[in-house]
């Protein structure tokens, strides 16, 4: 019998929750498991339950189960009393053609640089660099073929900014944008169809056309996921 199992299974809540309290980075499932000397299916299900406490409506800290561990996060609707608290400036939004880039990345991870100007239609460099610097996005991989191109996806930082637990908790997108998204993605061109009129590049921004939904839509789906949400 383990050390742990001599406390009795009812005692492995309080430890992980100890445990994330005092560490600084988010705890994988296969170290806890570790520490605690149980099954990983055990710690999954533990955090199932306590995952349900802990992001009920009453509670102030939520339990985030993201690509880099597990961790405890401040929940969204105390965002504005934080900010306060913590002197933070409460101007630094990313721009329109940054979220838009992040919520492509968002729904299509992994994805390479190609891929989203091509749904874009305009150059991303700009905006895949800020989101690089807000560690809101990362490159994990290379995609076959020429140059191999560097594959984007988004980051634990990322769910704990925008009030997510997990990546599962995106909004699903409308039919009519997920086949504009299927669609650009097959062809890796910007051959768009003229009755479409997915962009409209004569405008600064992308805008929505009269007769679908193009990538403004999924910006909108996507901020507000949290809405008037804040980057630090």
């Amino acid at each position: 019998m383990t050390s742990t199992e001599k406390q009795g299974v009812d005692i492995y809540p309080a430890l992980i929750e100890a445990m994330l309290f005092v560490a600084e980075e988010p705890i994988t499932i296969a170290n806890l498991a570790k520490v605690l000397e149980i099954k990983t299916a055990q710690v999954n299900q533990i955090l199932k339950n306590m995952t349900t406490d802990y992001n009920s409506e009453q509670r102030g800290i939520n339990l985030q189960l993201g690509p880099d561990g597990v961790q405890f996060i401040t929940s969204p609707k105390t965002a504005s009393t934080i900010e306060y608290f913590l002197g933070l400036e409460a101007n630094r939004r990313l721009s329109t053609a940054a979220l838009e880039t992040l919520a492509i990345i968002a729904y299509r991870q992994p994805v390479t640089r190609h891929i989203i100007d091509t749904i874009r239609g305009v150059d991303s460099g700009a905006s895949i660099t800020t989101l690089r610097n807000r560690n809101l996005i990362d490159i994990k991989g290379r995609a076959p073929g020429p140059g191999r191109p560097a594959l984007f996806v988004t980051t634990q930082r990322f769910l704990e900014h925008f009030g997510l637990t997990n990546p599962n908790e995106l909004p699903s997108l409308p039919q009519t944008v997920e086949n504009i998204l299927k669609e650009t993605e097959s062809q890796g061109t910007l051959e768009f169809s003229e009755d479409a009129k997915v962009l409209n590049n004569e405008k600064e921004n992308i805008e929505i056309s009269n007769n679908i939904d193009d990538l403004s839509e999924i910006v909108e789906n996507f901020a507000t996921t949290q809405s008037e949400t804040n980057l630090d």
